[in-house]
C-alpha cells in the first residue's frame, strides 16, 4: 500500500490509480475522473492544477501553478466596495479541463486527502448597541499540522507576486445593508492571523455619525496586498477564503443586557506525525462569544478531560470582569498525552447584568484516534 493517513506516495501509474480509487473513493479509472473528482482536498499542497504543459518539472515548485496561486482563482479589486459582491465570496479551486489544461497522473504524487484550510472563521454579534465598538476582532486560526510537507499554507500562495503570509493587511469593512457607502478599519502589514481590529458597526463611512437603530449592518473582513511598491491605501483588495459576510442589527445603546446570548464551541483535531505515519497528539480549539452586555462579575472557561463518569480539569482561564470583546475569544490547546480521554467538556460561565449564564459543550474524539 502506497497511501497512509490519506497521503499518496505511489511509485507508478498503476499503484497511483489504485491509491486514488481508495483515497478518493473513485469507481472510474479515467484520469479525467480523478483530476476532476468533487472531493479533492483543495488545501493539499500537491493536487491537479491547470497548466497547458503535458509534463511538468517535478523538481520545481510546480504545484504553485503558473501564477503562484496554487490552483486557486483569487479575485482582486482596487475598489473595496466591489468585494461585497457575492461573486467574490470565496476562492475557487480551478481543476484541469483536458483542453488546454492537461490531466496528469503525477499531479497526485504527494497528495494529502486530510489537508484543510488554515482559517477557522470570523464571527460578530448578531446585535450591537448604537455607538458600541466590537474590539480586538481577528481571524480564528484553524489547527494545522506542524509538518507542512503536504499541507498548503498561506506562505505558499502569492498574489501579484507577493506571498500572502506577512505581506497583507487584515481589514474589516462594513456598510448598511444595500448601501454603496463603505466604512473600514485597517491593521498593519504582517501575519494575517496576528492582526486584530476594533470598529463601531453603527458608525457611518464619514466616521462622525451613526446609523439608525434597527439598521442591518453587513460586515466583511478582507486582505489588502501592496504590489509594485504601493503605499497605504494604494493596494489591491481580496476576500479571505471560506469567510462570508456577517450581519448585525443596531440596537439602542445600553439595552444589550436585555439581549444577552452566549456561544461556546469546541473542536478536536488530531496532529499527524509524518515521520511515523501516525497520530502524535492533538489540539482542542475553543471559541467563546457573548452577544450583548459585556460587563461581567464573573467570566471564565474550564476544560475537562472526560472518561465515563470521571473528569479531570485540564485548563482554566479567568477573565474577571472583562469579556475579551463581544467578537469572542479563541484558544488552541495542545493535548499531547491527554488524547487518552474519550471526550472533552468545555464549560463557559458568565454573569452579566441580566443574570448568570452557564454554557457547556462536549468535544468527542475523532474516529480512528487511538492510543
Amino acid at each position: 500500500m502506497s497511501h497512509a493517513n490519506g497521503i499518496i506516495t505511489a511509485n507508478g501509474q498503476v499503484e497511483l490509480l489504485n491509491d486514488l480509487m481508495a483515497v478518493l473513493g473513485l469507481n472510474d479509472t479515467r484520469i479525467s475522473a480523478a483530476c476532476r473528482a468533487a472531493n479533492i482536498a483543495e488545501w493539499s499542497k500537491r493536487k491537479p492544477i491547470r497548466n497547458d504543459q503535458p509534463f511538468l518539472n517535478r523538481s520545481s515548485e510546480w504545484w504553485k501553478g503558473m501564477d503562484g496561486k496554487c490552483g486557486f482563482r483569487i479575485r482582486t479589486n482596487v475598489l473595496l466596495s466591489q468585494l461585497f459582491n457575492e461573486s467574490y465570496y470565496d476562492w475557487l479551486y480551478l481543476k484541469p479541463n483536458g483542453t488546454p489544461y492537461w490531466y496528469r497522473w503525477l499531479d497526485f504524487q504527494g497528495y494529502w486527502h486530510g489537508a484543510t484550510s488554515p482559517i477557522g472563521g470570523f464571527t460578530i454579534p448578531s446585535k450591537i448597541g448604537q455607538g458600541t465598538a466590537i474590539t480586538n476582532k481577528g481571524l480564528i486560526r484553524a489547527p494545522q499540522p506542524e509538518d507542512t510537507t503536504y499541507q498548503l499554507t498561506l506562505a505558499d500562495i502569492s498574489v501579484e507576486g507577493y506571498p500572502i503570509q506577512n505581506n497583507v493587511r487584515f481589514g474589516i469593512a462594513w456598510r448598511a445593508e444595500g448601501s454603496s457607502s463603505v466604512a473600514k478599519a485597517w491593521g498593519l502589514v504582517g501575519d494575517p492571523f496576528g492582526q486584530v481590529l476594533s470598529f463601531i458597526p453603527s458608525r457611518q463611512a464619514n466616521g462622525t455619525t451613526n446609523h439608525a437603530v434597527g439598521t442591518v449592518i453587513e460586515v466583511m473582513p478582507f486582505w489588502e496586498i501592496f504590489p509594485y511598491g504601493a503605499t497605504q491605501g494604494e493596494g489591491i483588495y481580496m476576500r479571505i477564503p471560506g469567510i462570508q459576510n456577517q450581519k448585525c442589527t443596531i440596537i439602542t445603546s445600553g439595552s444589550a443586557g436585555d439581549s444577552v446570548h452566549t456561544f461556546v464551541s469546541a473542536k478536536v483535531a488530531p496532529v499527524y506525525d509524518f515521520t511515523t505515519g501516525g497520530i502524535a497528539g492533538g489540539t482542542l480549539t475553543i471559541t467563546v462569544r457573548i452577544d450583548g452586555d459585556t460587563v461581567c462579575s464573573q467570566n471564565y472557561v474550564r476544560v475537562y478531560g472526560v472518561n465515563g463518569s470521571s473528569s479531570t480539569l485540564l485548563h482554566t482561564e479567568d477573565f474577571g470582569r472583562t469579556m475579551p470583546g463581544s467578537a469572542g475569544w479563541s484558544r488552541t490547546i495542545r493535548l499531547g498525552a491527554s488524547k487518552a480521554y474519550q471526550s472533552f467538556r468545555v464549560e463557559f460561565y458568565v454573569t452579566a447584568s441580566s443574570g448568570a449564564i452557564n454554557k457547556s459543550v462536549m468535544a468527542i474524539m475523532p474516529a480512528g484516534w487511538t492510543d
